[in-house]
Parts: structure tokens; C-alpha cells; sequence
């Protein structure tokens, strides 16, 4: 991509209780999604997970966002009791900013791609606003031809 800007990618961080590189808690995202981000041609930036962020300032100069993968979504966030031990790495803040962001970027219009658990809260989100009946995605009609490069993740 020489001479091209590359389009800048938010991603919001993952909490992780501990990383072998700080031996401390730490802000993460998965090696290989950064990577396929910059092999597709952008360039991924993390965002630490703030409380109460302002998000048309976090997200000036960026031209998308991905919610990656992480921990389960507290079942209390949609209206529901946890009914299993399975449940793992709930983290009441990353929930709210992550639920906040994906807000944000729906009213505005921001290009959004999911992994795993941002699929997740873009649901709970969607179905807590009632949009998930309103989302018309023209899978069927969709060209791909438009996208320089397909990802595999």
C-alpha cells in the first residue's frame, strides 16, 4: 500500500487478568486479528476500555471499528440471571464501554465488523434497542468484489 493512506481500524482492548509480557493485568487483542487487519490493508489501533468515553472524539480520524473476541457478555446485561458456572471473564466495564461503542457506531453510521463476543453485544445491543428487526443487511445481493481482500477468522 505504498503512497496510500491506510484506513485507520478501532479496536476496542480486551482486559486480561495477566499477560506473560507484564506479568501484570493488561489491555490486549489478539496477535493474528491485528494482523489480518494490516494484511487486509488497514491499519489496527487498540483503544483502552474507558468509562463514559466520548466517542465521537475517541473515534475522530478513524474510518471503522472491529469488536473483537473476549470473555462471555454478563447474561445481566440483556435482563437475565447467569444460569451457569460456564460463564467466564465478566467484566462489568468492558461490557459498558463495549456495549456503549457499538451504540455509538450504529447511530452514526460507522463500518463495524464482529468477532466472536462483539458479535455478541452488537446482538444484545440491537436487541435491546429493538433494531435487530429493523436490520436489513442485503446478504443475498451483497458484491464482493468490493472488498480487496476476504478474511479468514
Amino acid at each position: 500500500m505504498s503512497g496510500t493512506k491506510r484506513p485507520r481500524i478501532a479496536i476496542l482492548g480486551r482486559f486480561a487478568e495477566s499477560t506473560s509480557v507484564t506479568r501484570y493485568a493488561g489491555v490486549v487483542n489478539a496477535r493474528r486479528l491485528l494482523e489480518l487487519v494490516w494484511a487486509a490493508g488497514g491499519e489496527p489501533l487498540t483503544l483502552l476500555p474507558v468509562s463514559g468515553s466520548n466517542w465521537a472524539e475517541r473515534l475522530a480520524g478513524f474510518d471503522g471499528v472491529l469488536m473483537p473476541g473476549g470473555s462471555d457478555v454478563n447474561p445481566r446485561a440483556y435482563g437475565e440471571e447467569p444460569s451457569t458456572d460456564e460463564i467466564y471473564g465478566v467484566d462489568e466495564l468492558q461490557d459498558e464501554v463495549d456495549l456503549s461503542l457499538v451504540q455509538y457506531v450504529f447511530e452514526n453510521g460507522i463500518p463495524l465488523l464482529t468477532v466472536c463476543r462483539g458479535t455478541q453485544v452488537t446482538n444484545v445491543r440491537c436487541s435491546l434497542h429493538g433494531w435487530a428487526a429493523n436490520v436489513n443487511t442485503n446478504l443475498a445481493r451483497h458484491d464482493r468484489s468490493e472488498c480487496p481482500k476476504r478474511l479468514a477468522l
